[in-house]
């Protein structure tokens, strides 16, 4: 029994060390035109344009939906990139920050099932 309990635990450990830390936040140098975020909500991720800034919140599941987080893009059509933008998230479950990554501009990104909490706003 001790032994059973012992490597349930160390499973615990194993899998707990594989989760991504929220303390980091680096760039993908691949610089694909889109990247999906995980959210810690099991059914939700953001999916980014990564040369305009342009977010949707991806649900799967029964019910699959793909709605816009924010509607206008955050550059110029002639200064987008692939790899411009990139999420981080933070240790609260509805918001990421997006980064500029040229710029070094930053948006607080509050994704929510409620259409009217969902919400882009730059950071000073």
């Amino acid at each position: 029994m001790k032994i059973l309990l012992g490597v349930l635990l160390l499973c615990g450990f194993a899998f707990a060390a594989d989760e991504p830390s929220l303390d980091q936040c680096l760039a993908d140098p691949s610089h694909a035109a889109y990247r999906i975020f995980q959210t810690k909500n099991i059914w939700t991720f953001l999916k980014l344009d990564t040369r305009s800034g342009l977010i949707w919140q991806v649900q799967w599941g029964e019910n699959p939906v793909s709605v816009p987080v924010n509607k206008l893009p955050l550059t110029k059509p002639e200064q987008a990139q692939a790899g411009r933008f990139t999420l981080c998230a933070t240790r609260n479950i509805y918001n990421f920050i997006l980064l500029d990554q040229d710029s070094g501009r930053i948006w607080d990104v509050q994704w929510s099932m409620d259409d009217k909490e969902r919400s882009i706003a730059i950071l000073p």
